[in-house]
């Protein structure tokens, strides 16, 4: 880590996250819950009681989803106790911890169902990015899965996610990161779109929008390379899925 990475997260929630001080209210924590369920559940385990591991886990916003929709067995860890303790609050019953994940990795081999980690990968170098997902792969059990979320370098607006936070460090497109998960000994490998959600009539709206915009993306693509090419998601962040080889 960086020393200016070290100095940011050290207010990473207050400066950044929410930036007036305020925590996130309950009602836009159940709003983020309900379409981010409606991208990831064919990921989720069927079993509610299947041990998840969410890393960096932030404000705990994805296992507070987790813990609307049932599941028991939650986990969380992040390098911001600032963060931490603000997830405490919002998702009293996980197991949460305030440490170095390559540190809290280290001798958990074959303990979770699931590990998930939304904007984070975006945070390492290559190397440390690789490192980290063979260590993921060890605490995953046989056929265990990962989920992550992360800038979609291939998007026609990058630039305003991967380069709007000084922490960032290295950027996938949905391919280049198939690419790093098979190094990492992942198969099975499933990456989607962070597209709008057709829950109310502006989410129906705003999906009718998004398919007219990904046609033209998609001209415009097929117009300079000559076909449709290997990447075809174009949302700002994209939500990528694999499964631990046996």
């Amino acid at each position: 880590m960086t020393k200016i990475q070290d100095k940011i997260y050290e207010t990473y929630s207050s400066k950044k996250v929410h930036k007036d001080g305020k925590i996130v209210s309950q009602s836009d924590m159940s709003i983020w819950a309900r379409h981010t369920f409606e991208r990831v559940k064919y990921f989720l385990p069927a079993d509610n009681s299947a041990a998840i591991l969410d890393i960096a886990t932030g404000t705990g916003n994805f296992l507070f989803m987790l813990s609307e929709k049932g599941y028991s067995n939650l986990t969380g860890v992040d390098i911001s106790e600032e963060q931490i303790d603000i997830a405490k609050r919002i998702v009293p019953t996980a197991q949460l911890h305030h440490t170095d994940l390559i540190d809290f990795l280290l001798g958990k081999e074959n303990q979770f169902d699931l590990i998930s980690g939304f904007d984070i990968i975006e945070h390492f170098t290559r190397e440390e990015a690789y490192k980290l997902l063979l260590k993921v792969n060890k605490a995953l059990k046989p056929n265990g899965r990962i989920i992550l979320q992360t800038p979609n370098a291939y998007s026609p607006w990058m630039g305003s996610v991967c380069y709007g936070d000084l922490t960032h460090e290295w950027f996938y497109t949905p391919n280049s990161l198939d690419d790093l998960l098979i190094q990492c000994g992942f198969s099975q490998y499933i990456a989607i779109e962070a597209a709008p959600v057709k829950i109310g009539i502006k989410g129906h709206i705003r999906t009718l929008a998004w398919n007219i915009s990904k046609s033209f993306y998609k001209f415009m693509n097929a117009s300079e390379i000559g076909g449709s090419g290997k990447d075809q998601i174009f949302s700002r962040v994209f939500i990528a899925a694999a499964v631990k080889k046996i």
